[in-house]
């Protein structure tokens, strides 16, 4: 059940597990878009996200002798915000790109999240732009880790 009922986060039903014990994941992502947009328009809110398409995920781990733990995930997916500012309400086709890492770290984890609209959606949601995004804010927090 998604966070909000406005918004639509049925493709991802069945994968949760993918996003490695986030805390309500669809609040976060819901959270993390608003943020990203207030970066530029700090009164916007998010009305609605509807998430469509075969989401695109990628995992990290770090050698650790014969385990392998998770130290960051990304989900990557194609969306329709709908964002309100003022009484200006705009419904645009974006790709969230939602990126967590530090995750074998309790209490120190970080996310981060990208949105894409327009022109940019379609190069965002390739796997070089979203392998891309998750290497550079992995090497960002935790530049000695060992990747497996």
């Amino acid at each position: 059940m998604p966070a909000d009922p406005r918004d639509d986060f049925a493709v991802l039903e069945g994968a949760e597990h993918m996003l490695f014990g986030l805390d309500d994941p669809y609040a976060v992502i819901r959270r993390e878009v608003t943020t990203y947009l207030r970066q530029t328009t700090p009164d916007t809110a998010v009305q609605r996200i509807v998430v469509y398409g075969d989401p695109k995920w990628l995992t990290l781990t770090r050698r650790d002798g014969d385990a392998m733990p998770v130290t960051g995930f990304g989900l990557c997916m194609q969306a329709r915000v709908t964002s309100v500012i003022g009484y200006a309400s705009e419904q645009a086709a974006a790709t969230v790109t939602l990126l967590c890492c530090r995750w074998d770290q309790p209490g120190r984890e970080l996310v981060r999240a990208y949105v894409d609209f327009g022109t940019d959606a379609e190069p965002g949601f390739s796997d070089e732009a979203f392998q891309h995004r998750l290497f550079a804010f992995r090497h960002e927090v935790a530049p000695d880790d060992d990747l497996g």
